[in-house]
Parts: structure tokens; sequence; C-alpha cells
């Protein structure tokens, strides 16, 4: 037997189908705009190529889906129900026999499948395009910093490396070059270059420089060394980057529940924190649901109560969230705490079907 059947069941899991779909479509773009709004330095200050500029904000989507889905479905759910009590269509299913249990049916069947997709987004396709996402930005970054170089211009790539260009050609062949390097406290040195070409390495841009110099001054002794050079490459990139490993959105939820032995004890934390995390945010859309059930098939069917049980579960749905957000924080110096908010989840879903059972209660 299908989990949802009959005129009545379809009827109210097209609804909430048509809620869910509808509140990713308004609620998506919005948060996605801001998103947007962040990365245009990147666009208009950096000289990325519309494209790859495209292809990053296409991978936030699914980051944005997976925060936005519990919420739509308690949207959903708390619309339609509302919709139906409000129109008197839930006294009619009601007086013909149906009880709450049957008419939640078609809500939690669909809330299981959005927490499936929510998984499905959270262990998978989320952690994919955060790799792409971080790998494309150091990429972008580094080539749109490259590509602002102008012919006679001191240009400051980055704190402490200023990069001088005598005259670019169209093939990308730098001419002239002057580079004054004071990206490591108390060292400096200026690099003179007759030539020099970028290429790019992991994602990061070096510089290849033909028939120079390189002077430098001893930090102990004060004196002023000088080395010439036929051939010598220069990394455009600060230490912290060479550094930067995959942050934990990056990682697989193996690696986050069981973090390597090298890592430091505030990076192992927030590992931990992130598993967990993944864990037990798909599970939130249980607990939203629960709630809009409760809040539209539980008590009495009143004008009143159409309108304040509703405002209710919107006060306690806010409640809830804030308190996952509290604590995931606190997870991150205690691990404990990521683990309490999916059983959190877990026992709200648990005693909201339970009291389902009793409208009058």
């Amino acid at each position: 037997m299908l989990p949802i059947s009959g005129i009545v069941d379809r009827y109210l899991a097209r609804q909430i189908v048509l809620g869910v779909v509808g509140t990713i479509a308004v609620l998506t773009p919005l948060v996605w705009l801001m998103q947007v709004l962040h990365l245009l330095p990147l666009l208009s200050r950096q000289g990325v190529s519309f494209l790859s500029f495209l292809w990053m904000i296409l991978l936030i989507l699914p980051g944005l889906v997976e925060i936005i889905l519990p919420v739509a479905v308690f949207i959903a759910i708390l619309v339609t129900y509302s919709r139906a009590m409000a129109d008197r269509e839930l006294t009619v299913m009601l007086a013909s026999g149906r009880s709450p249990p049957q008419l939640s049916r078609p809500a939690t069947f669909i809330t299981g499948a959005c927490i499936l997709l929510s998984y499905l987004l959270t262990l998978v396709i989320v952690p994919y395009s955060a790799r792409h996402i971080h790998h494309l930005q150091q990429s972008l970054r580094s080539q749109g910093a490259v590509l602002l170089l102008q012919d006679g211009v001191f240009f400051n790539i980055m704190p402490g490396l200023t990069v001088y260009v005598r005259q670019k050609d169209s093939n990308g062949e730098l001419h002239g070059l002057l580079i004054n390097d004071e990206r490591q406290p108390g060292h400096s040195s200026t690099v003179l270059a007759r030539h020099g070409v970028m290429i790019m390495k992991d994602h990061m841009p070096l510089l290849v420089m033909l028939d120079g110099s390189r002077q430098e001054i001893d930090p102990h002794t004060g004196h002023l060394g000088m080395v010439y050079f036929t051939q010598e490459v220069l990394s455009l990139s600060s230490e912290s980057q060479h550094s930067e490993g995959p942050g934990p959105e990056e990682q697989p939820l193996s690696t986050l529940l069981h973090p390597p032995s090298d890592v430091s004890a505030q990076e192992r934390g927030r590992m931990i924190a992130e598993g967990w995390k993944r864990l037990g945010e798909p599970l939130t859309a249980l607990a939203l649901a629960v709630i809009a059930l409760n809040a539209t098939l539980r008590g009495q069917f009143s004008r009143q109560a159409s309108i304040r049980r509703p405002a209710w579960a919107v006060l306690a749905v806010i409640a809830f969230i804030a308190l996952n957000l509290m604590l995931h924080s606190l997870s991150v110096k205690h691990a404990v705490f990521g683990i309490v908010s999916p059983c959190i989840s877990l026992l709200v879903g648990a005693i909201g079907l339970f009291r389902l059972r009793d409208r009058t209660c």
C-alpha cells in the first residue's frame, strides 16, 4: 500500500509539496543575492571572468537549499493545514472519520523525503561544492590580482608585496620587473628582472623571472647582499594561503568525527562540531514539521485558534532554531553539546507525533 493514497491524502500532499517548492523558490534567491553581493569584488576589482563568477555562485546553491529546506517544510505544512482549518476543510475531514494521525500522514511522508534529501545535500553535495568553491576562490583571487597589473604602475598585490611592471605584452609576458617583498617580518628583498611570465600551480600564482638580481639586507649584520640569477621563481601568495588546508565544511563526515591526531585542539573541536551538525541538521525538519502539525491538528477548531496557534508555532520554531544555534556554538569547545542537538530534534519529533494521537488534549 502506498504511503499516500486516497483523494484527501493526495490533495494535502500536493499542497504541501507546492508549498515547499514555492518557499524554497522565494527564500533561496533572497539569501543567494546576499552571497552574490559578497562575491562581487571578485568580479569588479579582480577582473574575474563572468563565467567563472557564475560557476562559483551556482556552487553556493546546494548549501542554501540545505539551510532553507527545514524552514520550507514547516511553512508549507503550517500554511496548508491552517488554510484547510480556516476553510473548514479539516472539520469535514474529521467528521468523515479521519483522525489527526491519518491527516498528518501526507505531511510526515513528505517530511521524511525532505530529510533524506537534506542528508544527501549535507553529507555529499555540500562538502563537494565547498571544496570547489574554496579552490576556485583561491585561484580567482590570485589570477585576478595578476590581471590588474598595469604598465608603469606600482601594484600592491597583498600586504608586503609590491610589483612594478614596465610593460606587459598581449601574450602575458612581463618586461622590466621590480618586486619588493616584505611578507616575512624582519626580512626584506628587492628583485629586478628583465623578463617574466605568470604560471599557476596548485591554484597558486607563481612568477617565473629571467635574467635578474636579488638584493637582500642581512638582518644580523645589516650588509647588503646581491645575487644574480638567470631564472628564479617567486610565489605571489601569502604563507597563510600555502598552509591553509581544507576547512571543516569541506571534510568528509568520517574525518570530522575522527579528526587526525596532528590537528590542534581548537581545530579538533571545530571538526567534531561540524560533524555532529551534519548529522543533526536534517533532523530539524522533523521537529519543525511536528510543531506545525500540532499547531493545526490538535485542540478545538475556532476562528481565534486558527490565528493564535500558528503564531505560537512560529515562536516555538524561532526558539528551537535559536537553541540549535547555541548548541552548535557550544559544541566547538564541548563535543557533548553537538550530540545533544540531534537528540533534541528526535525527542521533539517523537513527542509531537505521540501527541497527535490525542486530538482533545
